[in-house]
C-alpha cells in the first residue's frame, strides 16, 4: 500500500540518476492505482473506486520540463474528457517563477482549444511547494467544479540529494 505513489517515483528517479554515470539524463515515470474514494463527488453516481495517476519527470532542461508539462496535460485531460463526457475541462496555471513565462505561453498554445485555461502571474499559489510553474485541472459539470488533477515543477531532486546546484 502506499499513500503518495508520487513520492515513491520521485525516489526511485532520484536513486537512479544518484547511481548513473549520465547525469543529464531526463527521463518520466508513469503510474496509474486504482483507489478507494471516501468523500463526496458531484455527480449522478459518484465512483466508489477510481483510478489515479501519478506522474513524475526528473529533467533540468526548461525545454524537457516544458515538454514534459504539456505531456502530462495531455493525458490527464485526455482521461477526464472520456470519462466526464458533459464537463467542460479547465487547466489553471500559476507562474511562480518568471524565467518560465515562455514555457507557459508555449503550453498553452499546444492545449485543446475547447479547454478553458487561465494563467495567474500575481498569486503564488502553491509556491511554498511548487517551483517555477503549477497547474490543476478542474471539471465542471453542472456548475460545479471538481479539481481533479494537480501538478508543477518542484525541486524534490536537489532536496533529495542535499544539493540545491542541481
Amino acid at each position: 500500500m502506499v499513500s503518495d505513489a508520487t513520492n515513491v517515483l520521485t525516489l526511485h528517479l532520484v536513486n537512479r540518476y544518484k547511481n548513473s554515470i549520465e547525469k543529464e539524463k531526463e527521463e518520466s515515470a508513469y503510474t496509474l492505482h486504482r483507489v478507494l474514494r471516501t468523500q463526496k463527488f458531484y455527480c449522478e453516481k459518484p465512483p466508489q473506486h477510481f483510478k489515479l495517476a501519478h506522474i513524475v519527470a526528473l529533467g533540468k532542461s526548461k525545454k524537457f520540463l516544458e515538454e514534459e508539462i504539456y505531456t502530462q496535460i495531455s493525458l490527464l485531460t485526455g482521461y477526464i474528457k472520456k470519462i466526464a463526457k458533459n464537463g467542460e475541462i479547465s487547466v489553471n496555471f500559476w507562474l511562480l517563477n518568471t524565467t518560465f513565462g515562455r514555457a507557459i505561453g508555449e503550453i498553452v498554445s499546444k492545449i485543446d482549444k475547447s479547454i478553458m485555461v487561465e494563467i495567474d502571474t500575481e498569486s503564488q499559489s502553491g509556491g511554498e511547494y511548487y517551483s517555477g510553474i503549477r497547474f490543476l485541472i478542474g471539471v465542471a459539470v453542472n456548475d460545479q467544479i471538481d479539481f481533479v488533477a494537480d501538478g508543477g515543477i518542484v525541486n524534490w531532486r536537489s532536496k533529495f540529494l542535499g544539493n540545491n546546484k542541481i
